[in-house]
């Protein structure tokens, strides 16, 4: 009997860490739903603080099935993709100025939002209250100027390209009333109709300025829209794009909208305020412009910060990065009031 002690204490030795291996840093799947199935609502913004869509069929208006997201331990500090310690390196890393902020003399003041269209190697930028749209040539030439006409939500802060329809470059335009208008530019036009645009409503109408909606991104692959309010509270919204033609809110359960993440929380320091927002096709994040915080913030889906890119605007005391956009080569457009530019170019791989 005293011979068989050593190894009935080895194997239960064993046995005990098998056991405890279950509560080491493996990733794990987070689940945004109660146990009823039906999402959770933020108290402050009114709408659900459900996990993004994955996907829809934007067309048909039907939306895609609802995705958590992985996440690591966050006692190890693992991340899902790597299990490395700590966040993966950020594109954001290999940015240099490329040459020194510059005018554009024929906007006098107001930019808010700038898109790059690659269809037609043409920016497309929206100023603030002005309704006004110019289209620039690569080398930020002016090539015309176009009205927005019979627009109720006037107070217009970005622009984001969706594609070609009918042969037309598509846009999004977001105001801050909390509302995204969408529809196509034709070529030559030197006004746009914006009464006739698909108006989606994704927020309520803030009571005080600067807290309402202030960039929008968009990924054409999954057809989802994120849409980011500036600050008191920093919030991003995101909805599946639904079939063109009608006019959809929040309000009516017509347009179903989540909030992504908790951007107070996450953002901290980082994004003081949020200025303007793109989606990065080369890594699935976003890119988060902070005109108080005086960068560009590499933010994951789920909120992760990965790095960040300080941005100077220098050539008036009323300098306010405003816009942002991204060219094939990855290089970077950084716009501001009252009417700056600035390229940041690629370098890494």
């Amino acid at each position: 009997m005293a011979s068989m002690m050593p190894a009935l204490l080895l194997l239960l030795a064993c046995t005990d860490d098998t056991t405890s291996s279950r509560d080491s840093g493996i990733p794990h799947t987070t689940d945004t739903r109660t146990d009823s199935g039906t999402p959770t609502t933020d108290t402050d913004t009114g709408v659900p603080t459900d996990s993004v869509p994955d996907s829809g069929t934007g067309e048909t208006g039907e939306t895609g099935t609802t995705d958590t997201i992985e996440t690591g331990d966050t006692d190890s500090g693992t991340t899902a993709e790597t299990g490395d310690t700590g966040p993966s390196l950020s594109l954001l890393d290999y940015y240099t100025p490329a040459g020194d902020p510059f005018e554009i003399a024929e906007i006098t003041s107001n930019l808010s939002g700038i898109t790059w269209i690659p269809d037609t190697k043409t920016y497309l930028a929206v100023l603030d209250s002005n309704r006004r749209l110019f289209e620039l040539a690569e080398d930020f030439t002016v090539l015309r100027e176009l009205e927005l006409e019979d627009v109720s939500h006037s107070d217009t802060e970005d622009i984001v390209y969706l594609g070609l329809h009918e042969g037309e470059p598509e846009i999004a335009l977001v105001s801050e009333t909390s509302v995204i208008v969408i529809g196509t530019v034709p070529a030559d036009a030197t006004s746009v109709d914006v009464s006739s645009w698909q108006e989606l409503t994704f927020a309520p109408e803030p009571e005080s300025r600067n807290a309402g909606g202030e960039g929008v991104a968009y990924d054409p692959v999954t057809e989802t829209f994120w849409a980011c309010s500036e600050k008191s509270p920093r919030i991003v919204w995101t909805f599946t794009r639904p079939a063109r033609g009608s006019d959809l809110t929040y309000e009516d359960g017509s347009l179903v909208v989540n909030v992504a993440f908790d951007a107070e929380a996450l953002l901290e320091d980082d994004a003081k305020d949020i200025s303007s927002c793109m989606y990065d096709s080369r890594t699935g994040q976003l890119l988060i412009l902070s005109h108080e915080s005086g960068q560009v913030v590499d933010v994951g889906l789920d909120g992760t910060v990965y790095g960040t890119l300080p941005v100077e605007l220098d050539l008036t005391s009323s300098d306010k990065a405003e816009a942002l956009t991204m060219l094939e080569s990855g290089d970077l457009v950084v716009g501001g009031e009252p009417n700056e530019m600035r390229v940041y170019s690629y370098t890494g791989p």
